[in-house]
């Protein structure tokens, strides 16, 4: 690292001085600058100290930052990271100042963090599309369009328990941003709801039994394992979804009504899973019968081979009875999409230990004229 005669300016910094690419700008120093680094490609996190100034484009185009963190007393100077679409999450000190569109364009930007006294002019997380939550400390003072095309925008979270002060920051802004200032501990409320929520739907009865089912799970390890995952994927995309379109209350009269519609959301994927549940179950009772059934079988061949001939009427019955249950054990495994040919269909019904466990999981078998039949 090479820095200015008086130690206030940063000239140079190689590979060699950044810590897992992070690199900490030393105390004193007041200006750097996107040439400073040319020489670390690697950079991606960077600390800078209290009452730094950074210029006009100082750090233009730096697409490799995805983290940086603010000394108390910063005051950056329009556009001086304008366009570092690689930057996620952005932390301050007290009393920062950020003029005109100072992070303009940051499109990968999801969070920003203020301590007390932030100052921050218009535009000046213009564009940044991805920006879902800002922190703000008291007596932060914000230009009425500090936030221009935030279309992700979820919440302001200020961190008072004064009312008059979440009056003043609202007041502030544009009718479109003020609604989502919030009380922080309000929004740990919502936090609280959300994680609870989640975790119902992520944990419903019937799949947690399956898990836990030494035998299930000797059975069929990498089914309950896949099932499992694409169960939380499809669990986190409804949500995902269904979250987008719900405005963040806040107040604490709103509350109930916002835990209510997360409630809503939980039914479908709750449903979703009793049904992939019982689906396993029915998999693994039928492999068992399968099982049982063919070692008769293979007992009796040898006790009456002449009886399990291959011409024997009911040796060709009974091997058309195990096809077809093995037939529906790759069809609930999802191996197959093959539909039941009436012959099978018959042979089934006709077998009540098997029509009993398709009934008790409630499953369908389709039939090759496309007209379900539920077993009973």
């Amino acid at each position: 690292m090479k820095l200015s005669e008086n130690n206030k300016e940063l000239i140079a910094v190689n590979e060699t001085d950044l810590i897992d690419g992070a690199f900490i700008i030393p105390e004193g120093v007041i200006t750097a600058k996107k040439e400073n680094f040319n020489n670390t490609p690697t950079l991606t996190q960077l600390t800078f100290p209290k009452g730094a100034n950074l210029e006009r484009h100082a750090f233009l185009q730096s697409e490799n930052l995805t983290r940086l963190i603010f000394g108390n007393e910063t005051k950056i100077i329009s556009h001086a990271f304008y366009n570092c679409t690689g930057l996620e999450q952005v932390t301050f000190g007290q009393n920062v100042e950020i003029l005109m569109q100072g992070f303009d364009n940051c499109t990968n930007l999801t969070q920003a963090t203020f301590n007390k006294g932030a100052i921050l002019w218009q535009g000046v997380f213009k564009n940044c599309s991805n920006l879902t939550q800002v922190v703000l400390g008291e007596g932060a003072q914000l230009h009425r369009d500090a936030f221009i095309d935030c279309n992700t925008l979820q919440a302001i979270i200020i961190n008072t328990s004064n009312d008059l002060e979440i009056e003043r920051v609202k007041n502030s802004l544009s009718a479109e941003y003020s609604v989502k200032v919030i009380q922080n501990p309000i929004y740990g409320r919502v936090k609280s709801i959300q994680k609870d929520s989640y975790q119902e739907a992520f944990n419903p009865i019937g799949l947690s039994q399956l898990i836990y089912s030494s035998h299930a799970l000797k059975k069929l390890p990498f089914l309950l394992l896949a099932s499992t995952i694409g169960y939380e994927e499809n669990v986190h995309q409804h949500f995902s979804e269904a979250t987008e379109n719900l405005s963040i209350p806040t107040s604490l009269e709103d509350l109930p009504a916002y835990q209510k519609e997360f409630k809503r959301l939980i039914p479908k994927p709750h449903q979703e899973s009793a049904a992939q549940w019982k689906r396993l179950e029915c998999v693994d009772k039928m492999q068992c019968y399968y099982d049982h059934l063919k070692k008769l079988v293979n007992a009796k061949q040898c006790k009456f081979p002449l009886f399990f001939s291959e011409n024997n009427h009911h040796s060709l019955k009974i091997e058309a009875k195990l096809n077809a249950i093995d037939k529906v054990i790759e069809w609930l495994k999802g191996n197959t999409d093959s539909n039941f040919n009436q012959e099978e269909i018959t042979l089934l019904y006709g077998e009540k230990v098997i029509a009993s466990k398709l009934n008790e999981s409630s499953i369908v078998l389709p039939q090759e004229d496309s007209a379900a039949m539920v077993l009973r």
